[in-house]
């Protein structure tokens, strides 16, 4: 597992196309050469104790009392999807949006591989903001890039 950390550097930047549009793909400035695609995480979002999503976050969700859960005034969701880039890889993307687990702006974010978490940090929550590179490097969450780690 991998601890989320920015990556540093003037050289990312994502520059969005067609603002307002909710284009699917966008153009990325990667680490170096010329611009990549890259594609809008289009998440699906359920109640954090939905089955199927739940499994992403079983080990934070069992650490929140049952008490602040409940009398939160936003419920807790969990956002998911999963891409498969043309190298046959698939990744999984998720982000739990509940009490304890955001700070103002940042929620926990988790990408899985395989069944396994890959990479696991906080980053910005706005979802519509979360692009990835089609190449799979390079997660882009409200213009700060992440870098996925490679396939082992």
């Amino acid at each position: 597992m991998t601890i989320a950390r920015p990556v540093c550097g003037s050289a990312f930047a994502l520059l969005l196309l067609a603002a307002g549009l909710a284009p699917a793909l966008a153009e990325s400035i990667t680490r170096e050469g010329p611009p990549k695609p890259a594609v809008k995480l289009e998440y699906a979002k359920r109640p954090a104790t939905d089955a199927e999503y739940s499994r992403f976050w079983q080990d934070a969700l069992s650490q929140i009392p049952a008490a602040v859960r409940e009398g939160a005034k936003v419920p807790s969701e969990i956002y998911a999807t999963s891409v498969k880039f043309p190298d046959g890889r698939t990744l999984t993307f998720t982000m739990l949006s509940a009490p304890a687990m955001c700070g103002s702006q940042d929620c926990a974010e988790r990408i899985f591989e395989d069944g396994r978490v890959i990479f696991d940090g906080q980053m910005c929550a706005n979802v519509d903001g979360h692009f990835v590179s089609a190449d799979g490097e390079t997660l882009v969450a409200c213009e700060r890039p992440y870098a996925i780690p490679p396939k082992r």
